[in-house]
């Protein structure tokens, strides 16, 4: 008896981390959206947020006493591995130029298929038909939540962007859970978020920034943005490390769907049957992403 009802609790405990993660971003994008309301920009909040989270995770690295230093070689991977996120972030929002957000938000999110396929291909956790079925369901899904107009030509450059910052997140995620098996994970994350950091500030001056919010609604709401973008890096890497890379991104999926359910709670938008249909099928596809020999095999690793 208690074996059965365990069974449940543990995969709760499995989809915790990055559903923690997936509503952290989706709180981040309100606050952020808010911020810009304020008189913030784009890029003066991208890198408010990055070098937020790099201080803080200089604290916490520096902070953990006999904690296993990593080696230079591994210092420089995860310097490297931050520049694909940080790809993530600007090809995304280059995108926007080109293509609608709903558009782009698709394009973005074939990422959890990419880091199944990577996985497979680069001899980790690989991917099973059950869990490619699952990917694929969850972007479906997504499609019908975001409501998608499938018959519009975008324009291929806003395509092409989204696509590539897609990639980026593939890479990054699949290349985090390499460096955080067994090593000094807050170490690690520091490098890794330092990595993504420095491009990010090095463009700040181009847009001729920083432009900070001009009222206190304005600077609650950037620091706001620095919160919750530090709980979700933190709660991602962490999920990555304990979950592995295809599950955390099949339930980052959650994210745009977390981002619809908070404009019809705050915004009073309107849910269609379409989109419930659309959040449904991500959570379904969720739940057959966990597969429970694979959950058993990560939570024996150290």
């Amino acid at each position: 008896m208690s074996s059965v009802s365990a069974a449940p609790a543990a995969r709760l405990r499995r989809i915790a981390l990055p559903a923690v993660a997936a509503t952290a971003y989706s709180l981040n994008t309100v606050f952020a959206r808010l911020a810009l309301a304020g008189g913030a920009d784009v890029a003066t909040i991208n890198a408010a947020r990055f070098l937020f989270i790099v201080v803080l995770l200089f604290g916490l690295s520096h902070g953990s006493r006999g904690a296993p230093s990593l080696s230079r070689k591994k210092r420089g991977s995860a310097l490297l591995l931050g520049l694909p996120f940080s790809l993530t972030s600007l090809g995304y929002l280059a995108s926007l130029r080109y293509i609608p957000v709903s558009i782009a938000v698709l394009v973005l999110y074939t990422y959890p298929i990419l880091v199944g396929l990577l996985a497979g291909a680069s001899g980790g956790e690989g991917v099973s038909p059950r869990r490619l079925a699952a990917l694929l369901l969850a972007f479906l899904g997504l499609a019908l939540a975001m409501n998608v107009d499938i018959a519009a030509l975008p324009d291929w450059r806003g395509v092409a962007l989204a696509f590539m910052a897609a990639a980026a997140m593939s890479v990054f995620v699949i290349g985090s859970a390499r460096l955080l098996n067994g090593e000094a994970r807050p170490e690690v994350n520091f490098h890794l978020m330092l990595g993504a950091t420095v491009p990010v500030l090095a463009l700040l001056p181009l847009g001729g920034g920083p432009h900070w919010p001009v009222a206190a609604a304005g600077w609650w709401s950037l620091a706001s943005v620095l919160v919750t973008f530090s709980l979700a890096q933190l709660a991602l890497l962490a999920a990555i490390g304990r979950a592995g890379a295809v599950l955390t991104a099949a339930v980052m999926n959650l994210e745009p769907v977390v981002t619809i359910a908070l404009a019809v709670l705050l915004v009073g938008e309107r849910l269609s049957l379409s989109m419930s249909l659309g959040a449904a099928l991500v959570v379904l596809a969720i739940f057959l992403a966990d597969e429970p020999r694979k959950a058993a095999v990560l939570l024996a690793e150290p």
